[in-house]
């Protein structure tokens, strides 16, 4: 672009930081050059109106940008000068190409500041400044992308610039965190404490929660605030129901983080009845009732999971002996409470009654007849031995340890046994 204007030569300047985007243009002719306005520390963004600052200045040319809601952000500044006489000749205008949806731009002139690169040092001038300003209150967006260039009546022009503004401040970090009622059965595939980070830094952060469920976490900040840890204190009752914030003392609040805090259920799929034979003993059964193990969302747990069973009455006897029987009637007995590591996707009680030899059980139990599978507590026909009453729970494998499962009566027949009066309560 080739321009002469009384024998004298020109001079497009901007006012930046760090040497770069140098588009010059052969002499004599006019060139873009790059000015610093001091040496600045870069430093929290400038809220309210002044034009510019040392810390609004060092905020030029970054292309990508923390944006705060209602908080100016410097974008560019230009000006053009005569390189024979040092004298200014334009501040010039922006053109914005695409309009960004979030805030709005807005331009003022700063200065008078010396030129960065070494011309004319008994010189200041004035820049044209063109500013961002996120003004959506809305807490979906994240982004907000427009493009802008700089131009001189003369045809001189610098961009277009791409610019992206980033909602800030916000919070990174893993959004589901598991709750197992105090238990810790394995924090690398079952986390029941996740960090969250603030972003950008160089600020104090204010930490906030805000419920919109049954899902409940314990939020600790860091000594730094710039990170928080989220332990998990009640399951969610819908996705994302628990919601993290964070503000600034230049901001007001983030958008929010949601998390989802996630806890064991059982669902029980089918029983399954063996004769004692099948493990080597010759009188009785052993019937194996199977579950899968969940999440509140109907997903299966990833891993193995401790689970233990807890009685909390004792044996009730259902089956009276005959007068003429002599003792011990009846004498089975029943085991003790067991708990353990399972596989979520088939995890199994194995309930039973066995004799190492004949006689000895009375009344002696049966074989499991063929088609018991398909027995329920309610099928017709069923001889009740006995029953107690107790609960599974997730998370821990010693009795009474971790999330709630499941309330249920254990009912033990004469030749296969079942769990009845199932609740699985929400975890």
């Amino acid at each position: 672009m080739r321009n002469r204007q009384e024998g004298t030569y020109f001079h497009l300047i901007s006012v930046c930081f760090v040497v770069g985007a140098l588009l010059a243009i052969w002499a004599p002719e006019r060139a873009l050059a790059q000015n610093a306005a001091g040496a600045p520390k870069l430093g929290e963004v400038i809220a309210g109106g002044a034009p510019a600052t040392n810390e609004c200045l060092a905020q030029l040319y970054i292309l990508r940008f923390d944006a705060f809601r209602y908080v100016i952000h410097c974008l560019q500044a230009w000006t053009e000068y005569n390189i024979g006489t040092c004298e200014p000749i334009s501040v010039g205008n922006y053109e914005v190409i695409t309009q960004p949806k979030r805030g709005t731009i807005s331009t003022t002139v700063i200065g008078p500041y010396h030129l960065g690169n070494g011309d004319c040092p008994d010189h200041t001038y004035n820049f044209k400044l063109a500013r961002y300003n996120w003004t959506d209150s809305g807490k979906i967006a994240k982004l907000d992308r427009f493009t802008l260039r700089w131009y001189t009546d003369d045809g001189l022009s610098a961009g277009p610039w791409d610019e992206v503004a980033v909602l800030a401040p916000r919070i990174l970090g893993p959004n589901e965190v598991w709750w197992f009622d105090g238990e810790q059965p394995n924090e690398a595939t079952y986390p029941t404490s996740i960090r969250l980070r603030a972003a950008p830094s160089g600020y104090t952060y204010r930490w906030n929660k805000v419920l919109a469920g049954n899902g409940d976490v314990d939020l600790t900040p860091e000594s730094s605030t710039l990170a928080a840890r989220a332990r998990g204190l009640h399951a969610s009752s819908a996705t994302e129901d628990v919601c993290i914030e964070v503000s600034t003392s230049v901001s007001g609040p983030s958008n929010p983080f949601c998390l989802t805090v996630l806890a064991p259920t059982l669902e029980y799929v089918f029983s399954h009845d063996i004769p004692a034979t099948d493990f080597g003993q010759p009188v009785g059964y052993e019937s194996d009732i199977h579950y899968r193990i969940r999440d509140q969302f109907n997903n299966i747990l990833p891993d193995p999971i401790p689970w233990n069973e807890t009685f909390t009455t004792g044996v009730v006897r259902d089956y009276v002996c005959n007068p003429a029987v002599p003792p011990p009637c009846p004498n089975w007995n029943r085991g003790a409470q067991v708990g353990g590591t399972v596989d979520p996707n088939d995890a199994v009680d194995h309930v039973s009654i066995f004799a190492t030899a004949f006689g000895v059980l009375r009344p002696s139990p049966k074989f499991p007849a063929a088609g018991s599978d398909a027995l329920t507590c309610t099928s017709p026909g069923q001889r009740r031995l006995d029953h107690w009453q107790g609960d599974w729970r997730v998370g821990g494998p010693n009795a009474g340890d971790g999330v709630l499962a499941e309330t249920l009566t254990w009912q033990r027949y004469t030749d296969h046994a079942r769990h009845c009066n199932q609740v699985f309560p929400p975890p």
